[in-house]
């Protein structure tokens, strides 16, 4: 059973000092937030359409407290992940089932979610770097994604504790006309960043 320090040291390992201090400005500013009064309107302004898919879409960075709580739990349950569409939206990429995904657009008519950033381009998120550390650290054993954007082999995790079951965008198998039994891996380079 791997050791809730081992747990913490690979997550905290796997956070960019950049991050880390984008936490710790938006923090202090919260904090600043929650000094000041506290309007007395009896209206309570909702956000807008926009500031909502932001904020689902920015990724949580917990207080040190919650985190250290987390980690003591996940050091306890970790030893698989299986992963979807969530982890990767953080990164810019569109879900198919969301309420902006690609299937609920063209079920209702309108055109899939456009691209803000080549998919060649996408970078892991902090959560696919964490999952990197814990498989390298041999504290996650595997991990099984549905998604096929390559951000899992992008963060480090070596192709045989990886199970990408809808596939890799970045993975193509070529069958040879001359013998067809036989298949060829073409494995597109993908950077690593572990």
């Amino acid at each position: 059973m791997a050791s809730r320090r081992s747990v913490r040291v690979a997550v905290q390992l796997s956070l960019s000092e950049q991050r880390a201090k984008e936490a710790a400005a938006r923090a202090a500013a919260e904090a600043e937030q929650t000094k000041q009064k506290a309007p007395t309107s009896k209206h309570v302004v909702q956000p807008s359409k926009s500031e909502r898919e932001a904020a689902r879409m920015a990724e949580r960075q917990d207080d040190a407290v919650e985190l250290e709580a987390k980690l003591d739990a996940l050091a306890d349950l970790v030893r698989t992940s299986y992963t979807g569409a969530g982890i990767s939206t953080v990164c810019s990429l569109p879900d198919y089932r969301g309420p902006d995904g690609v299937w609920t657009r063209l079920k209702q008519g309108l055109d899939a979610p456009e691209m803000t950033v080549p998919i060649s381009q996408v970078q892991p998120s902090d959560t696919h770097m964490a999952l990197a550390t814990l498989v390298h650290k041999k504290i996650v054993k595997h991990v099984v994604s549905q998604n096929c954007d390559g951000l899992h082999r992008r963060s480090g995790i070596p192709q045989e504790r990886l199970s990408e079951i809808h596939g890799n965008t970045f993975v193509r198998t070529l069958v040879a006309s001359q013998r067809p039994a036989e298949a060829y891996l073409l494995t597109l380079r993908i950077s690593c960043h572990y």
